[in-house]
């Protein structure tokens, strides 16, 4: 038998009020993501999502000799 698992809930928000909301906004969500809408708003949402992550690995490269010598003072 599989068990379930327990989530952490470090809020003031009792696992059951949770639950309620959850179960409850579940079916909307599963209709939006389903839909050719959602399917394109998820899409573009994952194409910012790559590229905001491509701008941040250029920023933590230093790919001029200026960001390098103030990486490396003498």
């Amino acid at each position: 038998m599989g068990r379930k698992k327990k989530l952490v809930n470090h809020s003031d928000i009792p696992d059951y009020v949770i639950e309620r909301i959850a179960r409850a906004i579940y079916p909307d969500i599963l209709a939006s993501f389903q839909s050719e809408e959602g399917q394109q708003m998820f899409a573009e949402w994952k194409e910012e999502q790559e590229e905001k992550k491509k701008e941040s690995q250029k920023a933590a490269i230093p790919n001029q000799p200026s960001q390098l010598q103030e990486s490396f003072p003498a």
